[in-house]
């Protein structure tokens, strides 16, 4: 069985990742790096400094951050609680978009806003299965990010660190977007009220369903395979598998929550 080594958590190159420990030279004896060990300790991903600069200009400053400079913090430490946050905020940042579209589209389906059962099947429910959905794909990059050789300090930072692929979310409300827009107008230009209705209402549920899982699925796979090759060091092949893995999951995921739970009631529902 393999373990860990017993200093897999000390510090790495920043540039191959070997590991420091027992060494006191200033360049890195495999890649021949420098090695500044006077740098700060504290983080450089402008989300954990948001109260300095302001939570807005630190979270777009996050989300364009190359996958290599996330990868350094690994030899730092890591505010769990941060990444967390950071993750929750581009959930909710993909998913409000999304929530107005089906708000929208049940308005005119429904003929005006009722709590009744085309409510439910129709609006609330594929709401609540798309934000099961995005919560779970940005958790589930994490099972991946675990390596026996590392130490239980670089592992937890490592999970950490998968969180921050969330920010591959914010290419997801361009999509609800175009479709209410694009649905509005052909809905205003349509000569038959029930014509409209129907147009929009099948652009809307059969765009959302085709384009927005494998933009997703495509989207936030990719990044986290990335960003794992990144931090872990790892090879190529094991790159692309997981972003592929990913990606088949995510799709997976899709169907059986957005989509799955709200057919799952219709046909329970009188």
């Amino acid at each position: 069985m393999t373990t860990a080594s017993p200093h897999a958590d000390a510090p790495h190159c920043p540039g191959c990742g070997y590991n420091l420990f027992g060494i006191d030279s200033e360049h890195c004896p495999e890649c021949g790096l420098a090695i500044d060990r006077a740098a700060p300790a504290e983080s450089r991903i402008p989300w954990t400094h948001r109260r300095r600069i302001g939570r807005i200009r630190a979270f777009f400053r996050t989300v364009v951050l190359r996958p290599e400079r996330i990868a350094e913090e690994m030899n730092r430490s890591i505010n769990f609680t941060d990444a967390r946050k950071f993750r929750h905020v581009s959930i909710l940042i993909a998913w409000l978009p999304t929530l107005a579209l089906l708000v929208l589209l049940s308005y005119f389906l429904c003929g005006g806003l009722s709590w009744d059962s085309n409510w439910l099947t129709g609006c609330i429910l594929p709401a609540l299965g798309f934000w099961l959905y995005l919560f779970a794909i940005t958790g589930l990059p994490g099972l991946f990010y675990h390596s026996r050789e590392l130490g239980m300090t670089r592992q937890h930072r490592a999970i950490a660190l998968s969180y921050y692929a969330s920010a591959s979310l914010m290419a997801l409300p361009v999509f609800p977007i175009l479709f209410t827009g694009f649905g509005l107008l052909l809905l205003h230009g349509s000569p038959s009220p029930v014509v409209g209705k129907a147009i929009i209402g099948f652009i809307i549920m059969y765009g959302m369903a085709s384009v927005v899982s494998l933009a997703v699925g495509l989207f936030h796979g990719v990044a986290a395979a990335v960003l794992l090759k990144s931090v872990l060091r790892c090879s190529i092949v094991r790159c692309w598998a997981t972003g592929l893995t990913l990606a088949v999951c995510n799709i997976v995921l899709f169907l059986a929550l957005p989509l799955g739970i709200p057919w799952a009631f219709s046909k329970i529902l009188p």
